[in-house]
């Protein structure tokens, strides 16, 4: 019997899947895109006639709507498995195939944080932000068959969006390249080339997740925690958190101050059989 643990998060639901020897998954489809992470084990995959081997630490990540067939081994499977919404892309000029598998260790950075952190996750929205690098990581090796270390420059513009989310300043895209020495263009194109996401977007969540802290950490009323994180006023606030987290803010203050009601991040344990991998 498949055992799955489900963690629900903004943009993505992440599988824990325990899968026995000698189990198939007949032919196939996932909605969104779909990344498989093996933690120990292997299992057989075909697509199109074509039979490829996941083992230990290899990564699989799979086009929406791309069928497949899945035949664990004798000895089962343990995977992670990353169910992702329709706002990340994967479509690199060197693809041929719905499905691009990655040698054990190539993406070994970046899966990590999902495997030592699914229970201690900062905020509902850092797995996110984790898948997006995720993604991005794996365009590059696909692209260049290897990952790319950060720029400096880059690690440093990071830094300087966290101090300015942290004052409540705006900060846009051109000035944030001024202040780095790298012109608008070049400082988009490696900020989604590493991060993964826009400039804007990443500015956005960061700001989000200040904005949650302040909820969490704070008696600070929503009016002052949308002054102080940046935001234009209460309903633009409110407005973020419906979109990224799926409530407003005084239900996200409610359900994380009391694990009971906490529905951003609740853990629903399965012992049934679904098509996960």
């Amino acid at each position: 019997m498949t055992q799955t643990t489900t963690r629900q998060y903004s943009g993505l639901t992440m599988i824990e899947a325990r899968l026995p020897g000698k189990f198939e998954l007949r032919s196939h489809r996932h909605d969104g895109l779909h990344v498989c992470i093996i933690l120990d084990g292997a299992f057989e995959e075909e697509d199109r006639g074509r039979v490829t081997t996941c083992r230990t630490e290899s990564v699989r990540v799979s086009q929406p709507g791309a069928a497949h067939h899945i035949a664990i081994s004798d000895t089962g499977a343990n995977c992670l498995i990353l169910e992702l919404d329709n706002s990340y892309r994967f479509a690199p000029s060197t693809q041929k195939s719905d499905h691009l598998f990655f040698e054990p260790g190539a993406l070994q950075p970046l899966c990590t944080p999902f495997r030592t952190s699914a229970n201690t996750f900062d905020s509902p929205l850092q797995p996110r932000l984790l898948a997006c690098r995720l993604i991005a990581g794996a365009h590059q090796v696909a692209l260049a068959g290897e990952l790319k270390p950060m720029p400096d420059w880059l690690l440093e513009g990071l830094a300087k969006i966290d101090e300015g989310v942290a004052v409540g300043a705006i900060l846009a895209t051109s000035s944030l390249a001024r202040s780095l020495g790298v012109h608008r263009v070049h400082l988009s194109r490696e900020f989604l080339r590493h991060v993964g996401c826009s400039v804007q977007d990443y500015i956005r969540l960061r700001r989000l997740e200040f904005a949650g802290r302040m909820l969490l950490e704070s008696d600070a009323s929503l009016v002052e925690a949308a002054a102080v994180a940046g935001y234009a006023d209460q309903s633009h606030l409110n407005r973020s958190f419906r979109q990224f987290l799926g409530c407003t803010p005084t239900e996200y203050r409610r359900r994380r101050m009391n694990p009971v009601l906490d529905h951003v991040t609740r853990i629903q344990d399965s012992t049934a059989t679904r098509r996960v991998a």
